[in-house]
């Protein structure tokens, strides 16, 4: 699925407008426990451009997947270590550049 700049721009503006209040900790979670956090190790997620693109990209390649179909049921698509679209975490946050995905994904070019 290969979307217009503006068709991603709309896909970044829905989960920003989606997330709301949410914030992201900034630092490792186990500073809990040496009670050394604060209200500053925390940021708004929908005021960060790189973590809303990162949550649409992994959202439209999710996508992407689900609609390619073979005989009328959605193929789930197995991409291969070091691929753009697991990004190092095991979900989705760019295009297919492995070869298993369709090349109709996301094109990094046209992002922003």
């Amino acid at each position: 699925m290969k979307l217009t700049d503006e068709q991603q721009q709309a896909v970044r503006d829905a989960i920003a407008e989606a997330l709301g209040d949410a914030y992201d900790c900034m630092r490792v979670w186990n500073a809990w426990n040496v009670g050394t956090m604060s209200q500053d190790d925390f940021q708004r997620v929908a005021d960060d451009d790189s973590r809303i693109e990162e949550i649409a990209n992994a959202a439209i390649t999710a996508l992407s997947s689900a609609l390619a179909t073979e005989g009328g049921e959605a193929t789930p698509i197995e991409h291969r270590q070091g691929c753009s679209a697991l990004g190092g975490y095991g979900h989705g946050v760019g295009p297919c550049d492995c070869g298993a995905a369709p090349q109709s994904q996301v094109d990094s070019d046209s992002e922003q």
